[in-house]
């Protein structure tokens, strides 16, 4: 899923590479049609990964609201979040993390 929204830039790459002659023609068009096939197959991957999420949190119990690895609740993040976050524009930067 990470690599799939990277795939237009491996399209120059791969002509590139083809014009350089250091990527057979044929190679070249087995690896663009691999990039094309998992960019089409990330939104629905995405949405397979944010069900399987919800139903593995169903099934163990998991409180929605509850954010896994820290133990805070998402109001909590978000009031850490904006305590933090004092030009208040959205962003937390590098200024603001010291």
């Amino acid at each position: 899923l990470t690599l799939a929204g990277g795939g237009e830039f491996s399209f120059v790459l791969f002509k590139l590479a083809q014009d350089l002659g250091v990527l057979p023609s044929d190679l070249a068009k087995l690896l663009t049609a691999s990039v094309i096939i998992s960019m089409s197959l990330t939104p629905l991957l995405g949405e397979l990964g944010d069900f399987t999420g919800n139903y593995l949190e169903s099934r163990m119990g998991t409180a929605p609201s509850t954010i896994n690895g820290d133990g805070l609740t998402a109001a909590e993040a978000e009031k850490i979040f904006d305590e933090t976050d004092t030009d208040k524009n959205g962003a937390i930067d590098l200024d603001e993390l010291r």
